[in-house]
């Protein structure tokens, strides 16, 4: 009996502990409180690609498409009471949302309450890894989500692509709201961009009491706002089971985007503990790291300039001890007296410095010397002298004229030689010479100490000798003494000794220089202005005034004439020297001017071709490359260098030399006159790359293949309107935005700086990785183009015909490619996908560049848009849509345009071209090889040519300027270019911009959300983007069975 009895106690004892644990646990589930900062050491269920890295984020996704992933807390979680009702709880939780492209995101993430820690059946994509086709709004999911969607999904009524909503047992969302916070200040909703990629925390709250939930979303570090973003009287006690599983869920579909949760905080029955933001894991970097101006552009110019600096520190030193080598052969040692050592002359003018510079002219430079051994002073002349041949008999010649002794001389005491140089040495004229200018001329006049003059050069225009081929010498001289002959055929004779003696008359008798500058440019020539005394009957006003009263006019006006006479343009009336001293001497009379034939036309200066442009001092090897590495776009840089430096100028683009031209005039003698001349385009790595090695036509160097693409793009684009078509089969929107991410790198790969454009030698280091960015685009874009060509050819193998002509650019491609013989020698798929996209890039980035600036003015014009409204009001009415036959009719639209393509054309710098052959622009010698850059922009806000140039004044397209037009006929409006490589397709991107502009201002009202002006700043690359994107608020101005007629 009492044994019985001991195990009955033994029962009920263990029937008491069990109940006593199972009310602990049960008490232990009701109050859960965990808090993850970090989940390092976390314990919690990942399943799908879900996993915890090892610096303790929680990442749910990673670069897999099509792939979802789950994290739970482990354990199970009572949620009811015993009257059913749910407890109180809350939440937060630090994530992020990462898209591997910036501006492309992929799909959501969710904090979810649900029966199951795996969702089995889930799908990913747009069904968030939480539901699948069959069991989305099901009742008995008893699923509880907060969503935090990046994709806009028409099928679950999302109400945008950025929101955050309330998830019951299904996708479409009970309440949701545009993810943003309430400012604590005012109230009012403040925007955030929830696909970031910046951290962001969310706070859960839900009153079991009031039955309400409260969603606050903020920043980081911000603290959390006092105002929900959703507040929701909303009983959860019908769709929660008792115990539950809490976690998150998200996934990928075919752009890749990492989810992240950086910490988590729950509480049952009260409030969550607050996360300690600073212990935190940090989010690894995503994608390629941004790469420094100092890494791709520093870096690599320091390197050059370090070899640079050693290559050059190695000449100087071989070129130091060379300082005072000479020249001398055996035949010069006959000469020793009237030889000077280098070394001397170069100690007696300090090193020839610029501060011992007297002068310099035609035949060299004069400097200052005291020769260190007999202090005696000196002036050492510099001549160039590159040929051997004949310099025997010239070094004879010095000697012999340094043995004559005159008056009227300056003494050559002898010279020294070294290699294609050589120093003539003369006595010192304290006074310097009669007016300070150079050669045949008063400066070659010099005055000793007793101001008495001596004639200085004299013999040496045998250096240069008379009468020889013009195509062996050199045209030696000062403007203004050169005879019109001279400049012309570089030969010298003693008609232009006599011409050049006529200006210096001129020049001593007028006290002016043969070419000054003054306010009128008729003055700018002394010849021509002593011709226009003359012509007035008042030679004797032309004197110099500072003669005062104490002159002879009849001497003076004796000078003056001869003068004139001396530089007569017909060489065979000028007199000879003895004439011009029998005349000075008044033996024989001056014959009358008018008698010679004297006239306006016969008194002509020539100005010869100059052989240079002008170019502003660059850096050693990277040349101007570091004025384009400002903030500002290039276009806007060059065109403030051509406020500084004139219209046309040079620039070094590390090794290769440009020229940019900034006024229509010379960019009109560019692409008509030499059009030819610069028909070809540079290499870079982009076009190489990205343009199937020069296939894309656009890039292409010019010849036969270019002229043949050229030709088949006109007549089936521009003349036939075929266009390329593709069909993305299932993939939708995934392989839209596969495209469109593919083509955005492309532009932004074609308008980026890489170093080894400037410096090929360079390209096998690759800095910064650009070579092999765009191997990847190239791939992706050939594989998407690729597809659609297989797509092409498998229809034309299949038979199929298409009715009314409907074969698209790439079918007729096809057609004709496979007869080409004359492109038989290349492969006819590069061509065709090359071709293909070619189009498609003119046709997407640079129309959408227009529209989007085009309605950016409006915005901010707003006479003007409704002005254009009103024209589209009274020519189409409101009962029907626009249609491309109303075009012509819509004037004022297409001066709109017109409008926005001078203002901000899509390419502010023409594609560049490339000289072929030697050239001459606007007087200026261009080598082949020279690129050529015309600043669009620059000649679109001309002030010669437009009134108030940067105001976007429509009305000047059907006034001053109605004439005017873009198809490359007028110079002053380039927007598509000009000549033979300018874009063949301007009347289809012309119907492309004005039927779209027309139909959205027909359509509808447009306005900003904030009322404000619209933004119009520039950003730097290929097309000319804006900084900024542009919101734009649209509200319906036609009846609505309009717009159910375009859907």
């Amino acid at each position: 009996m009492k044994k019985n009895w001991s195990r009955q106690a033994q029962a009920m004892l263990f029937k008491a502990v069990l109940l006593v644990c199972l009310l602990v646990c049960l008490a232990a589930s009701q109050d859960l409180s965990f808090r993850y900062n970090g989940f390092r050491s976390a314990n919690l269920s990942v399943d799908g690609i879900a996993e915890i890295t090892s610096s303790g984020l929680l990442r749910l996704t990673n670069d897999t498409k099509q792939e979802k992933g789950h994290a739970f807390f482990p354990n199970p979680i009572t949620f009811k009471n015993t009257n059913g009702s749910v407890f109180t709880f809350s939440t937060t939780f630090v994530f992020a949302i990462v898209p591997e492209i910036a501006s492309i995101s992929g799909h959501g993430i969710a904090f979810v309450i649900a029966p199951t820690k795996g969702l089995p059946g889930s799908l990913p994509s747009q069904y968030l890894g939480l539901f699948n086709k069959t069991n989305n709004g099901n009742d008995t999911n008893h699923v509880f989500a907060v969503e935090l969607d990046t994709i806009y999904s028409s099928e679950f009524d999302d109400i945008n692509d950025n929101h955050v909503g309330i998830d019951i047992n299904g996708l479409t969302s009970e309440e949701s709201a545009p993810a943003g916070y309430h400012t604590n200040s005012s109230g009012r909703l403040a925007n955030l961009t929830l696909a970031s990629s910046q951290p962001m925390q969310i706070w859960v709250e839900y009153d079991g009491t009031q039955k309400q939930l409260n969603i606050t979303l903020a920043a980081i570090n911000m603290g959390k706002p006092s105002i929900p973003l959703l507040s929701v009287a909303l009983d959860l006690s019908p769709y929660l089971l008792d115990t539950m599983y809490v976690g998150f869920s998200s996934s990928t579909g075919s752009v890749l985007t990492s989810h992240y949760v950086l910490g988590w905080s729950y509480n049952m029955n009260g409030q969550a503990q607050a996360l300690d933001l600073a212990q935190l894991p940090k989010l690894p970097r995503i994608g390629p790291k941004e790469r420094s101006k100092f890494l791709t552009i520093g870096v690599p110019t320091i390197s050059v300039s370090v070899v640079f600096i050693v290559i050059s520190g190695l000449v100087y030193f071989i070129r130091r001890k060379r300082k005072f080598a000479e020249v001398l052969e055996d035949w010069e040692r006959d000469y020793g007296p009237h030889r000077f050592k280098y070394k001397d002359l170069y100690i007696a003018t300090k090193g020839f410095r610029d501060k011992e510079l007297l002068g310099s002219g035609g035949f060299g430079r004069v400097y200052r010397g005291v020769l260190p051994s007999s202090k005696i002073e000196i002036a050492v002349k510099k001549v160039s002298h590159e040929t051997r041949q004949g310099m025997k008999v010239f070094v004879a010649e010095i000697v012999s004229i340094g043995r004559l002794r005159h008056r009227n001389l300056v003494t050559l005491l002898g010279y020294c030689r070294r290699k294609g140089e050589l120093l003539l040495v003369y006595d010192y004229m304290l006074n310097g010479s009669l007016d300070k200018y150079l050669d045949v001329k008063a400066s070659n006049v010099l005055l000793d100490g007793e101001l008495n003059g001596r004639l200085g050069d004299f013999g040496l225009a045998r250096l240069y000798d008379h009468g020889t081929d013009p195509q062996t010498t050199h045209v030696v001289g000062t403007l203004g003494y050169l005879a019109p002959e001279h400049t012309r055929t570089g030969k010298a004779t003693t008609k232009t000794d006599v011409y050049a003696f006529g200006t210096f008359l001129l020049e001593v008798a007028c006290g002016r220089r043969p070419i000054e500058r003054t306010e009128q440019a008729e003055d700018a020539i002394l010849l021509d202005w002593v011709f226009s005394f003359w012509v007035k009957g008042e030679i004797i006003e032309a004197r110099d005034q500072n003669l005062g009263p104490d002159y002879i006019p009849e001497e003076v006006e004796l000078v003056l004439k001869l003068g004139l006479l001396c530089s007569h343009s017909v060489p065979e009336v000028r007199p000879s020297m003895r004439q011009v001293l029998h005349f000075l001497d008044r033996d024989i009379p001056l014959p009358e001017l008018s008698s010679l034939g004297l006239s306006a036309s016969g008194l002509t200066f020539a100005h010869p071709e100059e052989t240079t442009t002008r170019s502003r001092r660059g850096w050693p090897v990277i040349g101007h490359l570091h004025l384009l590495a400002g903030s500002q776009p290039p276009h806007i840089i060059l065109g403030n260098l051509a406020d500084q430096m004139g219209p046309i100028f040079t620039i070094k683009l590390g090794v290769h030399r440009a020229l940019v031209v900034n006024s229509w005039e010379l960019a009109r003698d560019c692409l008509t006159t030499n059009d030819k001349a610069f028909a070809n385009r540079p290499k870079a790595l982009a076009m190489e790359i990205l343009g199937y090695n020069y296939y894309l036509f656009g890039t292409s160097p010019y010849g036969e293949y270019w002229r043949q693409i050229c030709k088949i793009v006109t007549l089936e684009i521009v003349v036939g309107k075929r266009f390329v078509e593709c069909n993305k089969g299932d993939e939708g929107r995934d392989s839209d935005d596969d495209w469109r991410s593919a083509l955005r790198d492309f532009f932004k790969l074609m308008g980026k700086f890489v170093v080894s454009d400037a410096f090929p030698f360079l390209r096998w280091l690759d800095f910064g990785g650009d070579e092999k960015e765009m191997k990847k685009t190239a791939k992706e874009l050939d594989n998407i183009i690729g597809g659609w060509l297989h797509e092409h050819k498998q229809k034309r193998a299949s038979g199929v015909v298409y009715k009314g002509g409907g074969e698209d650019f790439m079918d007729v491609l096809l057609s004709i490619l496979q007869d080409a013989k004359e492109l038989s020698n290349r492969d006819v798929d590069t061509i065709n996908k090359s071709t293909c996209l070619a189009i498609i890039l003119a046709a997407s980035d640079t129309t959408s560049v227009t529209l989007t600036w085009t309605l950016s003015f409006l915005l901010n014009n707003r006479r003007v848009l409704k002005k254009a409204q009103q024209e589209l009001d009274t020519l189409v009415g409101i009962e029907r849509q626009v249609k491309e036959s109303d075009m012509k009719d819509l004037v004022y639209l297409q001066a709109i345009i017109k409008e926005s393509f001078r203002l901000y054309p899509a390419a502010p710098l023409s594609v560049p071209h490339e000289s072929i052959e030697d050239c001459s622009v606007g007087g200026y010698h261009i080598p082949a090889g020279t690129r050529l850059i015309v600043n669009v922009s620059k000649i679109h806000r001309d002030s010669r040519v437009w009134l108030n140039p940067s105001e976007f004044i429509p009305e000047r397209f059907l006034t001053t300027h109605k004439d005017v037009d873009v198809k490359g006929q007028n110079f002053e409006l380039l927007p598509f270019g000009s000549g033979r490589r300018m874009c063949p397709g301007v009347s289809f991107a012309l119907q492309v911009l004005n039927l779209p502009l027309a139909t959205l201002l027909h359509s509808f009202e447009i306005e900003t959300p904030s009322g404000q002006p619209v933004d119009m700043s520039e950003s730097a690359g290929m097309t000319n983007l804006r900084a900024n994107p542009v919101d734009v608020l649209l509200t319906p101005r036609l009846p609505p069975p309009l717009y159910a007629a375009t859907n």
